[in-house]
């Protein structure tokens, strides 16, 4: 069926508005494997509408979509390992949620349900892998410059390299706009403290513009080819804009959301 139905999609031979009253089914979804491909879909159009006023009608149908699925999540279930499509499964309402910007309903996802003041506490309490990019990026989100902080610093401390990506990652949820800009230069000038020869590496405005025109002046056919794909594809996008965001629009006004 759902093999039909993306094949049919495809070909235009169903409408949009039925897409999207098929979309309902997912109220209701538990699995895995749809969540995933219905989430990625979803991104898809949170980007492709972002400027259109349908984007946040979009997001409140999205989150009626999943509330019973991300209500359902507790510590059991991030933690069961005899399932592990259903602690996907988990981890994506999660995640979902958060994209929606809405704030954590589960305690477990802030640090304050942990006390983290150190390292050693969450060693104690054993924040699941699979869900340590969640809890970190939720602390950061929904903290204040305590848990950034305490975070940043575990930056430093930690040796797995996943761990630290995820980390890395986390600290880019802050709302706090003037601390994200300032962490590259803290970081920059760090470095510089400690190996002088970087200056000698950074880009200069004379050697951008000298890069730039010499791709002007005489593309190299693989940077040609980039280029033209970008151009056919924002085509296509203005092109599926223009032929159905007004669908979208008036669908989900009818929803009564």
């Amino acid at each position: 069926m759902r093999r039909y139905l993306k094949k049919a999609t495809c070909q235009g031979s169903i409408s949009f508005d039925l897409f999207l009253n098929l979309t309902k089914y997912l109220r209701k979804e538990r699995d895995f494997v749809p969540l995933t491909v219905a989430y990625r879909a979803f991104n898809y159009l949170y980007e492709m509408l972002v400027l259109h006023e349908t984007h946040d009608l979009m997001k409140k149908y999205v989150r009626n979509l999943i509330n019973d699925s991300y209500q359902a999540v507790n510590w059991t279930t991030a933690t069961s390992y005899e399932n592990h499509l259903t602690k996907r499964q988990a981890v994506i309402a999660v995640v979902a949620h958060m994209i929606l910007d809405l704030p954590p309903a589960l305690d477990y996802l802030t640090f304050e349900a942990y006390g983290c003041t150190d390292r050693m506490l969450i060693k104690k309490h054993g924040i699941p892998t699979s869900l340590s990019r969640t809890v970190y990026c939720t602390a950061v989100r929904w903290g204040g410059a305590k848990e950034w902080d305490f975070l940043h610093k575990l930056r430093r401390e930690v040796l797995h390299e996943d761990e630290k990506y995820r980390i890395i990652e986390a600290l880019g949820c802050t709302r706090d706009f003037g601390r994200l800009r300032l962490l590259p230069l803290r970081i920059l000038f760090k470095a510089i403290e400690k190996r002088r020869i970087i200056i000698e590496a950074l880009p200069i405005q004379n050697e951008l513009r000298d890069m730039y025109n010499a791709l002007k002046d005489d593309p190299e056919r693989q940077t040609a080819r980039s280029i033209a794909r970008i151009l056919i594809q924002c085509i296509r996008d203005k092109y599926w804009l223009s032929k159905y965001r007004g669908v979208i629009y008036n669908w989900l006004k009818r929803q009564n959301l």
